[in-house]
């Protein structure tokens, strides 16, 4: 609907003080202003800033001076550092002379050490020596160990960087190919936690987050045609429906004491999706910033903004 926001997520840094958003669009949709929109945001929402277009699956360093993200030239996937205090771009793929030199490389995870980034290989290019899966980037030495597991993406770390969540695929046919897994980074072992068969469910609707200092996982799923909110373990066990108002893109809080999610209103002119938080300790769902009008920040013109060109940065490194 034209006039409404789009927002698809949110990270919240670890400080608590900043909060980086995705914003699929500008509510009037004119064509000179780009998708995916990262903007950082004061946690009331004031003081917005766009930092990049076309970003999405951002982590924030622990130090909160730096965030890590993908960014999509289709069909290519790059990965970039950004320093928030120079605003000096790092492209961590896609060059001839680095390890990961094919445009594949995608979902960025901090490690608490701020050394270590946890990256996903998502596809396999002409000529590319890598297979697809999880990989841990040392960004001082710029060493690479992996793959932790072949065929798989979207990695997260869990549970105080005991296990790494994501999408797990077959060679092979396999209902269960496209569900998550949980892989032990002490044992080096992996199981199922989403049990999902459905073809069309796995692939346009689940969307999993991890915990990062309890073994709480929550994702998003379609059930009776609406995405909802569901509460799980690292085992996938005892799994339960939590919300029942609508729910996806469940991001959590770098101190594990709430997540956010998005909520599709659907009410006529103002919000389409708006931001909700959950407290943990009583599972309360709230807007986070239920005093802004349509519980979304307000956004200036992108035309008067300054984001970092990373087209050109990419062009460049060719």
């Amino acid at each position: 609907m034209s006039g409404t926001e789009w927002i698809t997520s949110v990270f919240p840094s670890p400080d608590g003080q900043k909060i980086a958003i995705v914003r699929y669009w500008t509510p009037s949709r004119t064509i000179k202003d780009p998708r995916e929109q990262l903007w950082i945001v004061n946690k009331d929402g004031s003081n917005p800033k766009l930092i990049s277009t076309n970003s999405a699956a951002i982590s924030w360093a622990p130090d909160n001076t730096k965030i890590a993200f993908s960014y999509a030239l289709t069909p290519y996937l790059y990965v970039f550092t950004v320093n928030l205090n120079t605003m000096i771009a790092k492209q961590l793929n896609g060059k001839k002379n680095q390890y990961f030199n094919k445009a594949t490389v995608s979902q960025p995870f901090w490690f608490q050490d701020g050394i270590h980034l946890l990256l996903s290989v998502v596809d396999k290019a002409y000529q590319q020596s890598y297979e697809r899966g999880f990989y841990i980037m040392n960004l001082k030495t710029d060493s690479i160990r992996g793959p932790l597991v072949p065929i798989t993406d979207s990695g997260q770390l869990g549970n105080n960087e005991k296990y790494i969540t994501g999408e797990k695929y077959t060679t092979q046919s396999d209902s269960m190919s496209g569900n998550y897994i949980n892989y032990n980074l002490t044992t080096k072992n992996w199981h199922w936690i989403t049990h999902i068969t459905d073809e069309e469910t796995k692939r346009y609707s689940i969307y999993l987050s991890p915990s990062p200092t309890s073994d709480i996982i929550v994702f998003s799923k379609h059930i009776n045609n609406a995405p909802q909110i569901f509460v799980t373990n690292s085992n996938g066990t005892h799994t339960r429906q939590f919300t029942h108002l609508g729910g996806e893109f469940p991001v959590w809080s770098p101190d594990g004491k709430y997540f956010t999610f998005i909520r599709d209103i659907h009410k006529g002119p103002g919000a389409h999706y708006i931001v909700m938080k959950c407290t943990v300790s009583n599972w309360k769902v709230s807007p986070l910033w239920p005093s802004l009008p349509d519980s979304v920040p307000h956004f200036p013109p992108v035309s008067t903004q300054h984001p970092i060109d990373l087209y050109s940065i990419v062009q460049q490194n060719q």
